[in-house]
């Protein structure tokens, strides 16, 4: 159960999450006609999900890492880089399609926390995971306090989630107490300020 989790919250997904929770909150951020919201999920899908995934049996190939789980902090580095470079394709991409200035601000939020995480990672291994899900309670914060809305039930259920992360990343050995609550905190406070300040 703990490695299933792991796989579907694995942090290339909490993008399109995030996308989901901006498009079915309500507000005017999900007021997008039917293509256009196709061609962005599409675009979100491609360049945070398929391609850094994609990628990982090139790295395996290569000797770059051992596992997909890349335990050793090192093996991230090169990783991290492409995912930073693949996640900001995809916000340059979504800011010429869209004027909806959220959702390019929560994509460069997304661009930022995988930079943070590739500077701290050079020296000190960090939990991707959690902040990846710690990104989604950070959007979730910001549209509250920006937008006046109720996510309540968005909230419980992310919060929920990411304890249930949490232990399940202890639980298989892949990172302390520590590196867990450094990368929660680091995802949150990345998406909820420049998602604030940005919106």
């Amino acid at each position: 159960m703990a490695r299933i989790l792991s796989y579907v919250l694995h942090p290339v997904f909490m993008p399109v999450f995030g996308l989901v929770i901006l498009l079915n909150s309500g507000t005017y951020i999900s007021i997008l006609n039917k293509d256009l919201i196709k061609v962005t999920y599409m675009i979100v899908g491609t360049f945070t999900i398929v391609l850094p995934l994609g990628l990982l049996p090139v790295y395996m190939y290569l000797k770059m890492i051992k596992n997909i789980q890349m335990n050793e902090r090192r093996e991230r580095l090169f990783p991290y880089l492409i995912t930073f470079i693949s996640f900001y394709v995809a916000h340059i991409l979504i800011k010429k399609l869209l004027e909806n200035s959220f959702i390019s601000a929560f994509l460069f939020s997304a661009v930022m926390t995988v930079l943070v995480l590739l500077i701290i990672s050079y020296f000190w291994k960090i939990s991707s995971h959690m902040a990846g899900i710690g990104g989604l309670i950070g959007l979730i914060l910001s549209l509250t306090f920006s937008l006046k809305t109720d996510l309540m039930y968005y909230l419980i259920i992310v919060v929920f989630l990411s304890g249930l992360l949490g232990t399940s990343r202890m639980k298989l050995n892949a990172h302390n107490l520590a590196q867990i609550y450094g990368g929660f905190f680091v995802g949150m406070i990345t998406v909820f300020s420049i998602c604030l300040v940005y919106s």
